[in-house]
């Protein structure tokens, strides 16, 4: 396309015409840039598609950087709690031993997880109003800020902690949205799924930095055991900070706003060295977003649009999906490793050893994971996944019935194997699922409502679980997994029925699928034709 083409196409997008040849309702019937883009992308292969697309793919790692927060936030707050030198500035002794306040510890982890569930409700629609570059922003300043307050907290200083956890918790709650938003919408095709999935490995990767840096600094006589792994939180905003200035805006975010200049250098950046037309990605991406304005199950793009018509199934679907992650007894498995170790007779620092190699296996399962997920398929790999979690539980809690030293072996075992398959198929599935279901329109405020239930459902388990495990309580120890046995079957079932196959689809295919009311288990075999709009009630 020339100079002269674009700036006549430009004049004709901002006019509020329609591409395509119209029909004589004025309905868009065409979608030449649509049926394109989607043709060439279907003929690469993964490893085709990250050689071609590598400078796209770097940019969408840039930006999944801040889930990494999310790894390290959660892990790091729970750990802290075990060092000898925090417990003595925040707790009180009772038996010649610090104990925190159970009481501060429940307002700690509560506090933070509601403040984050309602963060991640606001991020899509904060990310719609001053895009998603100006959200990621505003997320690393208020991290900087909130890890200040929980580095130099005063000893004793209860209410101090509380406000850091809150305040970072909200800046974790914008990293994760965005990146998932972003990374689902600068994504090629062929690596939609390594870079929509590739979101979980990062959060590993917090969570093994995380034990890692707890480990090291545990055993010193100062506050800087705790303060130190507080403030290797600061290293996510700072990278973030530093990579921003490079990173395009999303450029479906810039055509929604009528940027179309500035889309086009976007998708220049994004496409560089790759080859492909420029142009032709930006008359793709406004014939989706000009078919979705006319979509009347898109409403104005609300959040109550979420729940009305086709909508409503995706909204559902992406609830559901991270709920089945949770429920799976990932939870479980990852807080009470150290405990299973201890059980089967390690002692408590080769435990802890243990502990940061059960977290370099579910680091290995992602690899897996992202390797497959392309070939598989999302919804094999999730169902499988859910299956694998619940025979794991299974094994698990049958070796809780079973006295005895090998018993207690076959539980920690029976740990270390669960974040493997974990990893290798629920973890990073549900992260691609949440990016790909969501409609253009939606999708920022999709993303929101998802992360926002899996806080709630992450929030849920670990009140539950104490009550559970503990010897004061319920006191079923590796039994639990009876429990979680149970509810990976239903999910798994659930999975078959709901989870519809997202590979290989563009996201105006979903669309017209979802539009269709097509079963999810049909999803992968389902043909669809040239004309996208026929699919679809529209307003025009």
């Amino acid at each position: 396309m020339s100079q002269t083409d674009f700036k006549t196409y430009t004049e004709h997008v901002e006019s509020g015409k329609t591409l395509g040849n119209d029909d004589a309702t004025g309905g868009i019937r065409e979608f030449a840039a649509v049926n394109q883009v989607n043709a060439h992308e279907k003929g690469l292969s993964y490893s085709q598609g990250i050689r071609r697309y590598k400078i796209a793919l770097v940019y969408c790692f840039c930006v999944s950087l801040g889930a990494m927060l999310n790894g390290l936030d959660g892990s790091i707050q729970g750990q802290v709690i075990s060092i000898p030198t925090f417990r003595k500035a925040f707790g009180y002794q009772s038996n010649g031993q610090y104990i925190v306040p159970a009481s501060w510890q429940s307002a700690w982890s509560g506090g933070q997880r509601a403040v984050t569930m309602i963060a991640a409700l606001f991020a899509g629609a904060l990310a719609d109003r001053i895009g998603r570059r100006n959200t990621l922003y505003i997320a690393c300043i208020v991290s900087i800020g909130s890890v200040f307050m929980l580095v130099f907290a005063p000893p004793g200083s209860f209410a101090m902690i509380l406000v850091g956890r809150m305040v970072n918790g909200a800046a974790s709650a914008l990293f994760n949205c965005i990146a998932a938003s972003y990374t689902s919408e600068l994504s090629p095709l062929p690596i939609r799924g390594l870079t929509t999935g590739g979101l979980n490995i990062w959060i590993v990767g917090g969570q093994l930095t995380a034990a890692g840096v707890t480990y090291a600094c545990g055993t010193r006589n100062d506050n800087w055991a705790w303060r130190i792994p507080l403030a290797v939180q600061w290293s996510v905003p700072a990278l973030m900070l530093l990579t921003l200035p490079f990173i395009p805006e999303s450029p479906w975010h810039l055509v929604r706003k009528g940027k179309m200049e500035e889309a086009r250098k976007a998708l220049v950046r994004l496409y560089w060295l790759s080859g492909d037309d420029v142009d032709q990605h930006l008359a793709r991406i406004d014939e989706v977003v000009l078919l979705e304005a006319h979509n009347k199950d898109n409403g104005t793009g609300t959040y109550l649009d979420l729940f009305r018509r086709t909508n409503l199934r995706r909204t559902i679907v992406v609830a559901v999906v991270f709920m089945c992650q949770e429920f799976a007894g990932v939870q479980f498995v990852l807080g009470f490793s150290t405990y299973f170790f201890q059980l089967a007779g390690f002692p408590v620092a080769q435990s802890f050893k243990l502990n940061i190699g059960t977290l370099s296996l579910a680091f290995v399962g992602n690899l897996i994971g992202l390797s497959l997920i392309n070939r598989v398929g999302r919804r094999r790999l999730f169902i499988v996944g859910m299956c694998t979690c619940a025979a794991d539980c299974l094994g698990l809690a049958i070796c809780s019935m079973i006295p005895g030293q090998a018993a207690l072996w076959g539980q920690a075992s029976f740990t270390m194997i669960y974040m493997l398959a974990f990893q290798s198929g629920i973890g990073p599935v549900a992260y691609a699922l949440v990016g790909e279901l969501g409609s253009a329109k939606l999708r920022a405020k999709t993303v929101g409502w998802g992360m926002a239930v899996h806080n709630t459902s992450v929030g849920t388990t670990q009140v539950i679980l104490p009550y559970l495990v503990n010897p004061d309580q319920a006191n079923l120890k590796g039994k639990v997994g009876w429990i979680f046995f149970g509810v990976a079957v239903v999910g798994a079932i659930w999975a078959y029925f709901f989870v519809p196959e997202t590979a290989h689809r563009n996201i105006d295919e979903l669309d017209e699928l979802f539009a269709r009311g097509i079963p999810a288990r049909k999803f992968h075999k389902t043909e669809l034709g040239l004309d996208r709009s026929a699919a679809f009630e529209t307003e025009i």
